[in-house]
């Protein structure tokens, strides 16, 4: 029961975390390229941690 209570409150912490970045980065008034670059960076980020972390934890 704690494992399942720790993951929703991670899946709310995210989800909000989420959605002020979108609000946040839909008011930003830049060129669009740069707008799109700024999207895409957190989730690169968050997949070079991720394949980094699987591999440090197989060996």
């Amino acid at each position: 029961m704690l494992t399942l209570k720790r993951k929703n409150i991670t899946l709310t912490l995210l989800t909000v975390l989420g959605l002020a970045y979108f609000c946040s980065m839909s008011h930003i008034a830049v060129n669009p390229f740069w707008k799109s670059e700024m999207l895409l960076i957190p989730i690169q980020l968050v997949t070079l941690i991720y394949v980094t972390y699987l591999r440090s934890s197989r060996r």
